[in-house]
């Protein structure tokens, strides 16, 4: 069936109308300004910002070289727009730095865009917004972290922000992930063991001016700060701990398949079409108790694709999932979210699940874009500001994950954290 523009205009409006039952500024909880990935305004959605070279990739690029970033987002009013954008320059632990804009910026400290398309034969009218940095009128002079800011008037008021890295590679790294020493972490948690070799480069004190951040799939949220060298050898910071460097294994993550709505794809039991396509996946079961089983999962992300299109940027459609997870009674004190890089591992209420005690199963049905999808259910208590894997997906100290480490270095009179080398363990088989 060709959907014609006008009812494309048509769709949108049902969209519209829809949106404002489900799409409320309360999954937002706060638009101010904060220092991490987030989304602030409901009609923003997909938005996503990879490496040019690597799909797939942690927002990473190495500082003076060819290497780009691609931000892709949508916005679901259909609408034409310019968008404004600026990044700031922060420490290591996400506070904004002491860098001014030109001494971190070459080029225009903000700049707009006006770089879209709109959706193409879709039931859901939007139009998409991409953005390259570094580009010709913003690039970067400093290595560090950064913070990108999309907005339309004021930036304090922002449709959302992400994090990337800009690095330099200046020292080396390396190491193994490895089965948690601490007899009671064997079974469930990943030790990452690693060093340094800072040869040709002086760090006169290491154990105050070198910061490192370890990274477990892309999450910024349970990510290690500020472990410091257990000793240095020669040239060679070691930093071989027991328990300050693991992370709990996880499971590996569930996943279901929206390339093609027209069939029943990979982990889904039906698509139906009325106003736009409502797609409901096969039910999902607790796997905490469950023995570690492999399956071959992209660590948490995800790729929007349609089948069949080389354009899915604009051509691939919006689509209701049902999630369903049977449970004989709910979980007390807090509350399960369905989470994964396609939210962040935001723990909102767009994403909270509710418990329905005639099916006996927390349900939820959240708005995603046609593409290949990696998940997990998440259990936020009521006294924690973190959510955790555990009460649902279960920890193995088994589980295939990537790590990345980032190596920061505040030099003697430096007012930023210089990053001064990355190491990536991907997809690591734990030994």
């Amino acid at each position: 069936m060709k959907i014609t523009p006008y009812l494309t205009l048509i769709m949108g409006f049902i969209l519209s109308s829809t949106l404002a039952i489900f799409a409320q500024d309360d999954f937002v909880q706060s638009k101010e300004l904060v220092y991490e990935d987030k989304i602030y305004n409901d009609f923003i959605k997909t938005v996503t910002l990879r490496p040019l070279s690597d799909p797939l990739g942690m927002p990473i690029i190495k500082l003076n070289t060819a290497d780009k970033l691609n931000i892709g987002f949508d916005d679901l009013t259909g609408e034409s727009r310019t968008y404004n954008y600026k990044v700031i320059h922060c420490n290591a632990n996400w506070t904004p730095s002491d860098l001014m804009p030109a001494e971190y910026i070459n080029g225009y400290f903000d700049y707009f865009t006006n770089n879209f398309e709109y959706s193409t034969n879709t039931y859901v009218a939007y139009t998409h917004y991409k953005i390259t940095l570094p580009n010709e009128n913003m690039s970067f002079i400093k290595s560090g972290n950064y913070l990108l800011i999309v907005y339309e008037e004021d930036y304090r008021k922002p449709l959302f922000t992400r994090r990337f890295v800009v690095y330099e590679d200046v020292v080396s790294a390396g190491g193994q992930v490895k089965r948690a020493t601490s007899v009671d972490q064997m079974m469930t948690d990943q030790e990452v063991d690693f060093f340094i070799n800072s040869i040709g480069y002086n760090i006169p004190n290491p154990f105050t001016d070198l910061k490192v951040t370890l990274i477990q799939n892309f999450r910024w949220d349970n990510a290690i700060y500020n472990l410091k060298p257990r000793f240095l050898n020669s040239e060679t910071l070691d930093y071989n701990y027991d328990a300050e460097n693991t992370f709990p294994g996880g499971a590996e993550f569930r996943f279901f398949d929206l390339k093609n709505l027209q069939v029943a794809t990979q982990e889904v039991q039906y698509t139906r079409l009325e106003d736009l396509y409502t797609v409901t996946l096969k039910p999902d079961l607790p796997r905490r108790i469950k023995n570690y089983s492999y399956n071959d999962d992209i660590n948490g992300q995800y790729v929007v694709r349609k089948l069949g299109s080389d354009q899915s940027d604009v051509e691939a459609d919006y689509a209701y999932v049902d999630f369903f997870l049977p449970v004989d009674d709910p979980y007390s004190g807090g509350n399960l979210y369905v989470v994964g890089l396609f939210n962040f591992y935001k723990p909102t209420l767009e994403h909270q699940m509710k418990y329905n005690p005639s099916l006996k199963a927390y349900t939820a049905q959240i708005l995603m874009k046609q593409g290949y999808y990696d998940y997990a259910y998440g259990f936020k208590s009521d006294m924690e500001v973190a959510f955790s894997l555990e009460e649902v997906e279960g920890n193995h100290w088994e589980t295939r994950n990537d790590y990345t480490l980032i190596i920061y270095h505040r030099e003697l009179g430096a007012r930023y954290d210089r990053v001064i080398g990355i190491q990536n363990w991907i997809d690591s088989e734990v030994r």
